[in-house]
């Protein structure tokens, strides 16, 4: 662990703007702890009984919300970006598959046949022309409904137009910024240029 990683921590959890130093000071601790034990559990990465329940908690108050959390890791990768004469934003989507996790009903299909439950992850890095990853830069997750359900307003391809509307913003919010350039891994096509 270096002072890199302290600020850079306490500079994430400033940005996530949460509604109580108490939580900017916990968000830091659980980011410090997951860096210093990246595969560890929840109770080994935090070292003790007393700072596992505290993370718990941490997710589980209502302040907390998964916006406040991208936003301040979105919003720290964005300054860093800067530092960049040209930034690459490479997107790619997942699934997750909690299909073991019958109790949550937020879970929609993930495969064709609908068999597997889970959701969806998109996520667009930045990343140098040397290939260093900066950081997130949005990140979007959903489910897709299950056979009966009203199908979702928008298509999943609309997460492109999202994501560019996001990231245009950040680029902008730090002044003129680095050029950045979008790309899908899966065929290497471009995006638009910020």
């Amino acid at each position: 662990m270096t002072i890199t990683h302290t600020i850079w921590a306490s500079q994430v959890a400033a940005a996530a703007d949460l509604p109580d130093e108490r939580l900017d000071q916990r968000l830091t601790a659980i980011f410090m702890a997951k860096i210093e034990h990246p595969s560890a559990s929840i109770p080994q990465a935090a070292g003790s009984a007393g700072a596992a329940k505290a993370t718990y908690r941490f997710y589980a108050n209502p302040r907390v919300t998964a916006d406040a959390l991208r936003r301040g890791i979105a919003t720290e990768t964005a300054r860093r970006c800067l530092e960049e004469d040209v930034v690459l934003v490479v997107q790619d989507t997942t699934s997750l598959n909690f299909t073991g996790l019958q109790s949550i009903p937020e879970l929609g299909p993930i495969d064709s046949g609908g068999l597997a439950r889970g959701v969806h992850l998109h996520t667009a890095l930045g990343v140098t022309t040397s290939g260093l990853v900066i950081g997130i830069l949005d990140q979007q997750y959903w489910a897709r409904p299950q056979q009966g359900q009203p199908a979702p307003e928008e298509k999943e391809s609309g997460k492109w137009i999202k994501w560019h509307r996001c990231s245009s913003r950040r680029a902008v919010c730090g002044g003129w910024g680095p050029a950045a350039a979008a790309t899908d891994p899966r065929d290497g096509s471009r995006g638009g240029c910020l």
